[in-house]
């Protein structure tokens, strides 16, 4: 996997490889809405990071753009979020509400 398709979600001590799509990082974050999560490019720069529920920082705008009506639309119907699917070299998915 191309590391420019992967993200880095960092959640309490643990660290988690993501598939980058749009989708997927909502799903994880969706499912997770109790935690402070920071998600990072592989270089490790912080992209954006969330205090619970809610978007705190970002350095990168467009990119919460794009994941707003995506998140929105799982917080309001919980069956649909996916399996959250980690990279590829990590060979498994997390499909979880608790880290």
């Amino acid at each position: 996997m191309n590391s420019e398709n992967i993200i880095i979600a960092k959640v309490r001590d643990s660290t988690y490889k993501l598939e980058g799509s749009d989708e997927n990082i909502a799903a994880f974050l969706a499912k997770n809405p109790l935690e402070n999560i920071t998600l990072c490019k592989p270089s490790g720069e912080a992209i954006c990071s969330t205090l619970g529920f809610f978007i705190d920082k970002c350095s990168d705008y467009s990119y919460v753009q794009r994941l707003q009506p995506i998140i929105t639309s799982y917080q309001f119907n919980p069956i649909s979020i996916p399996t959250v699917k980690l990279a590829q070299e990590q060979h498994r998915s997390f499909d979880s509400r608790k880290i």
